[in-house]
């Protein structure tokens, strides 16, 4: 461990050489070693702006159990960078924080409440993305994404920026979280290879632009969704109507699954798209505390230490 303090502004500052990090405090600096897996150390809070900016030999990332927040194009031109394993804590990604970076697979944690523009934009090796973080989503989060397949939103997101999905050839098929009411300008334009797009069954506006140059997209739309419905005819868009309500859940238990943990389980519905999750919030009153299109579980993962 190399310790060297000065004087800066008339506070005295230490600043720590560990592990082939550069340390003041909790912040992280900047980044020295020499590339491969790499793990933050738990001491962390913070990591600073442009801290691992071009670091071509970094091949995977663990985040540090205290780890908060990352900033401005921190891991930005990381390119083979394929995975990131994620903290609990972690709630703030500054704008093009792994931008360009090899990732290849995604999941955004609920824990996310602040994500600035082009966070994963131009990330060209990542195919699946989903995201349960309950904030809109901001411009050009993965504009570019010349590989991108497949989109699920989980959370409870309420909008979509600006050309957040623009320009990602391969996209063929997104599911939209209920939570969303507005879509804006160039949302999935110029995505030729889009065929299926699951609309939110409480949207309230779209931008007319939102799906310019998707030639090959149906919208399926749910029947009591009249403001979508408006839209793709005024729009001429192709659409079909998703009417067909699917047969009740059986066997539904909740168990404890860890300190502020619930694990609800159930036997699959036969034609259910996903499943819509309600219970008691924090605030001890009736609510949505999320969704899944993948599993027959759903972990609540901020439940009350009495549940």
């Amino acid at each position: 461990v190399n310790e060297k303090e000065y004087e800066a502004n008339d506070s005295s500052i230490t600043e720590y050489s560990v592990n082939s990090f550069e340390i003041e405090g909790t912040v992280l600096k900047k980044y020295t070693g020499t590339g491969g897996a790499v793990t933050i150390p738990d001491n962390i809070t913070s990591i600073s702006s442009n801290a691992f900016e071009n670091q071509k030999e970094i091949t995977s990332v663990k985040l540090g159990k205290n780890l908060e927040e990352i900033g401005y194009s921190a891991f930005n031109g990381c390119v083979n960078l394929a995975s990131i394993t994620w903290n609990s804590k972690i709630n703030t990604l500054g704008a093009f924080a792994f931008a360009g970076t090899g990732i290849t697979s995604l999941k955004i944690p609920a824990s996310i409440t602040y994500m600035d523009d082009g966070v994963f934009q131009s990330c060209d090796s990542l195919t699946d993305a989903v995201l349960e973080m309950d904030i809109g989503l901001p411009q050009s989060l993965f504009k570019g994404c010349d590989n991108l397949k497949n989109v699920t939103i989980s959370g409870k997101a309420s909008y979509i920026g600006f050309d957040a999905f623009y320009s990602c050839p391969s996209l063929t098929t997104v599911r939209l979280g209920d939570g969303i009411t507005n879509l804006d300008y160039h949302t999935f334009s110029d995505c030729p290879d889009l065929t299926s797009v699951y609309m939110p069954r409480y949207l309230t506006s779209c931008n007319d632009d939102a799906f310019y140059a998707c030639p090959n997209l149906t919208l399926y739309i749910y029947k009591e969704t009249t403001a979508a419905i408006e839209w793709a005819e005024k729009n001429d868009m192709c659409y079909k109507i998703i009417d067909e309500k699917p047969a009740p859940i059986t066997d539904l238990k909740a168990a404890g699954y860890g300190k502020n943990k619930v694990r609800v389980s159930w036997t699959a519905s036969p034609k259910a798209d996903g499943y819509l999750i309600y219970g008691k919030t924090k605030s001890g009153k009736y609510g949505y505390l999320g969704m899944t299109t993948k599993n027959n579980y759903y972990v609540d993962t901020k439940a009350a230490d009495t549940e």
